[in-house]
């Protein structure tokens, strides 16, 4: 009898953490217009968890991403020769900062 509900409570965790672990994500191809990177994310009508950068990539960001939820931006895995993914801040047109 203890052996069932040890099967049950293990059963409910494993399930519990998978679903912890199992997050949305979208890879944001990379684009040399400055902005693109929050627009992506904040214009995202999905609204994934994880955002993916592109290796060797500079992301060129004006404004400040503004959400509703927590999300996450991580790179890829640069191969060797490869710089991980970069996010750099870029000035608006009138040269003032969106920050």
């Amino acid at each position: 009898m203890n052996i069932k509900y040890f099967n049950v409570t293990f059963f409910a965790l494993v399930a519990s953490l998978s679903t912890v672990f199992s997050q949305d994500t979208l890879l944001v191809d990379w684009s040399s217009a400055p902005g693109h990177l929050e627009e992506t994310i904040m214009n995202d009508d999905e609204q994934h968890d994880v955002y993916v950068l592109q290796a060797d990539k500079v992301y060129l960001q004006r404004t400040k991403i503004n959400t509703d939820r927590s999300i996450a931006i991580i790179g890829e895995v640069p191969s060797e020769g490869q710089h991980p993914a970069t996010i750099q801040p870029f000035p608006n047109d009138d040269g003032s900062s969106g920050f």
